[in-house]
């Protein structure tokens, strides 16, 4: 048996104890003594063990496993995965770079091995290996800047040993390919993906690397470098990977890749196919300039509309903030005065529910924007007073960066030269490799059933419209997988964005240490986690706030369960504050005592001595165990100063008082918090809040994160019931803030405008309101009552 040596290192604060077999130990002990530890920052000892291991490689291979193997020892690996440990330990971008880096260096040396497999027998994680997962593999569309370099960078910086071969073979054949007669022009500056990456060469300038001939390919091959790094780390073959998936998508030019990736089944496939598909996507970069020259050569007789302020036209305009109903009248409204089919505009691409690109020619391009700019609010243009229907959306129109009209029938001349090359080059993909459905960027049909895939590349890519809510929304998928580019900022945030609610994540194989920011997305490390139940996971908003149908133990009774029910302890069904209905103390009594949640109206308590008298005349009236709930005008502030202290005066006396609502506005969030204070230091139990637009609604949420899940109820009415309470829309407020509002766990949400029978009530409280939106379910978790019991028998309405 070896004897082993401990050899003790330390850099500031931090000390690690390697153990290395004792032949080894003296030249370990000399190398490490020969490194410079004065890197000027504390450094976890992973790091450190990571920065030894580094420095051990470049001067002895021996001394560098020593090390190696002492790392695995000490933080379980391959048993954990690397990609695991650095999550826990909670490194920085470039930490996280660095320890990977360092672990990886020995990927091809046979005496490693046991540090990266477990017993030379690949072991699928969670996500992969799990019966109750359901996976969807995204590939990501066109990057408006060349961030994607970067991820190749570090890509090829990080795994170096796993994908350098792979990545120096695709480069040589994408700079060979960028040679050919018809291509060169273009590719003035060739396609050197391996000097680039590696940044071994002159780089040439970023107008060229964004360019879309030399951008399309280059990310297509980051996008397989990530798939490439993932089932190498995993000790399994491409094939195995794919065959965990049950469905594959992209994004434009992404559809490419997802259809590569569906026929990948060993390592001589991935390669072949590779090629084709980074052919395939020079050609879908390269043929439209080739066949609409005017595309390259920005056409400067638009450079009139080129200021500070308007930009230099592009055939592809993003529309940010309208509905798809309005922008598509505004579409036909302007094709139908042009002259001609070739002067129309056409909707290329939606991205979200509010986000499209459109596409047209240069000229038309301009008026389009034109038009646009007349139908929308001005950014300084204050319509807070104005009836929602009444309102100009407010949205961004602007220019996307590239110069072609990708995704509209301007196209459609380019798709035969394009087809013509790739079958004269073998650039082609046949729909019987295919393993696994891929999805129509259009409308989501699987294309394993088109007759020719190749050109049904060409065609999707150049003529046909986007749709990506349609693409990505499919059923029973439980995880996405976002192969890249971008990161947390990808393609699979926006996927995300458009299945918000549904409780399916997206996990960033290009994001490598999670965020806090983007909490609802996950790392890389989740790829390789033992248990789904540490997985990144989401809200399932219908699952998690959804009504459930309970019995009560002591009574047998069943009844409405939701987050409204458990925090007051009564039904999902309240009749709200309202001068002067529910200011009559007989009607407020006979409420409670039948078991409803009721605000007694403060406007009908002008004094405080009148305050007095009700509250004391209340609690007489209603039955032991029941309580009272006073709704206060707070714009009222003379009337709010001295109800407010009289309430907590008669809270201290002992009467039965368990809560406030507070109408009429919202308290600032320092206001709103010394009440709350008040209110917990009182003895109450719960207070609500009655906001009457985003920005309110988005201050109750504020006020709820710092009140320490003090229990608020948000009682939303929106402008079309109750009108002095708001001019806005009913559903859009919520549409856009539900998110916010679940992510506090003291927020009851009730609902109320207009609602009077079980038929109108039922969707708010089921959540499928939401769905005519193009939303996950949405639940409410009560429903408001007001002027609809004045009909009551004991209401002071009623004659009888």
């Amino acid at each position: 048996m070896l004897t082993a040596r401990a050899i003790n290192i330390v850099c500031g604060s931090t000390s690690i104890a390697p153990r290395v077999p004792a032949s080894i130990s003296g030249e370990v002990s000399e190398l490490v003594e020969s490194l410079n530890f004065d890197i000027g920052k504390d450094i976890s000892s992973i790091e450190l063990y990571a920065l030894v291991l580094e420095h051990c490689a470049k001067h002895n291979t021996d001394a560098a496993l020593a090390v190696l193997d002492a790392l695995c020892n000490e933080y379980g690996v391959p048993t954990t995965n690397i990609h695991v440990i650095v999550q826990q330990h909670g490194l920085s971008e470039a930490s996280a770079r660095s320890v990977l880096r360092a672990y990886y260096l020995h990927w091809n040396n046979s005496a490693a091995s046991h540090c990266y497999q477990v017993a030379n027998m690949p072991v699928l994680p969670a996500l992969l290996a799990s019966d109750s997962t359901q996976l969807m593999a995204l590939f990501g569309g066109q990057p408006e800047s060349a961030n994607y370099l970067e991820e190749a960078k570090w890509l090829l910086d990080v795994y170096g040993p796993l994908l350098s071969d792979y990545v120096g073979r695709m480069s040589a054949f994408l700079d060979n390919s960028s040679k050919d007669d018809r291509l060169r022009s273009v590719y003035f500056d060739g396609l050197d993906a391996l000097s680039w990456f590696s940044q071994n060469g002159p780089m040439p300038d970023k107008s060229y690397m964004i360019s879309v001939p030399v951008c399309i390919p280059l990310t297509g091959l980051t996008k397989l470098m990530q798939v490439m790094a993932l089932y190498k780390s995993l000790g399994i073959s491409p094939g195995e990977l794919v065959k965990q998936f049950k469905v594959a998508v992209g994004h434009s030019q992404g559809i490419v890749l997802a259809t590569a990736f569906s026929m990948m089944t060993d390592e001589q496939s991935f390669e072949e196919i590779s090629t084709k598909a980074l052919g395939i996507l020079m050609l879908v970069g390269v043929v439209p300039l080739l066949e609409f020259p005017e595309y390259y050569y920005v056409d400067d007789s638009a450079g009139h509309l080129s200021s500070s302020t308007v930009p230099m036209p592009r055939p592809l305009v993003y529309v940010y903030g309208i509905s798809k109903g309005t922008l598509e009248a505004c579409i036909s409204e302007f094709n139908s005065h042009q002259s001609s089919d070739a002067e129309h505009m056409h909707l290329a691409i939606t991205n979200a529910r509010d986000k499209f690109v459109l596409a047209g020619a240069f000229q038309c391009t301009a008026n389009m924007v034109r038009l646009l700019l007349t139908k929308i609010a001005q950014p300084d243009e204050d319509q807070s007073r104005k009836l929602f229907s009444q309102r100009k959306p407010v949205a961004n129109v602007g220019y996307v960066n590239l110069t072609v009209p990708y995704h509209s029938v301007i196209l459609r001349s380019a798709v035969e030269p394009a087809l013509s090359i790739a079958v004269e080059k073998q650039w082609t993909l046949a729909s019987a490799d295919m393993q696994l459905p891929v999805r129509a960027c259009d409308d989501g049909h699987d294309i394993r059933g088109e007759a020719d895939i190749t050109r049904y590349m060409f065609e999707s890519t150049y003529v046909l419209p986007v749709d990506w809510p349609l693409v990505v929304s499919v059923p029973k998928i439980t995880h996405i997988l976002d192969f890249g580019t971008g990161g947390f900022n990808g393609f699979g945030q926006m996927a995300y964005k458009c299945l918000e609610g549904n409780g399916i994540p997206v996990v960033c194989a290009g994001a490598l240490i999670p965020l806090s920011s983007r909490a609802n997305m996950g790392a890389k490390g989740d790829l390789y986690k033992a248990k789904l139940s540490d997985v990144v996971s989401v809200p399932n908003w219908l699952a998690d706030f959804g009504p459930r149908l309970v019995r009560t133990k002591h009574d047998g009774r069943v009844h409405i369960d939701t987050r409204m029910s458990r925090m007051l302890g009564m039904p999902t069904l309240m009749v709200a504050g309202m001068t002067p209905t529910t200011g009559n103390r007989e009607f407020v009594a006979a409420i409670t005592n039948a078991g409803y949640h009721v605000e007694m109206a403060g406007g009908v308590l002008r004094t405080e001595h009148e305050m007095v008298v009700a509250l004391n005349s209340l609690a007489t009236m209603i039955e032991s165990g029941r309580s009272i709930t006073l709704n206060c005008i707070y714009v009222d502030q003379r009337q709010w100063s001295f109800q407010f202290s009289t309430l907590l005066r008669l809270r201290r006396e002992g009467l039965p008082i368990a809560g406030l609502c507070i109408g009429g506005g919202v308290p600032s969030f320092e206001n709103a918090l010394e009440i709350i204070s008040a209110l917990q230091l009182n003895g109450l139990r719960h207070v609500s809040f009655k906001p009457g637009t985003v920005e309110t609604i988005r201050r109750v949420v504020q006020i709820a994160r710092a009140s320490s899940g003090f229990p608020i109820i948000l009682q939303w009415t929106g402008g079309r019931a109750g009108g002095h309470h708001s001019f806005e829309d009913f559903h859009q407020p919520i549409l856009e803030t539900y998110a916010a509002i679940r992510a506090c766990d003291n927020i009851a949400l009730v609902a109320g405008s207009g609602f009077g029978n079980a038929e109108d009530s039922l969707p708010y409280i089921t959540g499928d309101w939401s769905l005519q939106f193009g939303y996950a379910p949405m639940p409410f978790d009560g429903i408001l009552l007001g002027s609809r019991v004045m009909v009551a028998k004991e209401a002071g309405t009623s004659p009888g």
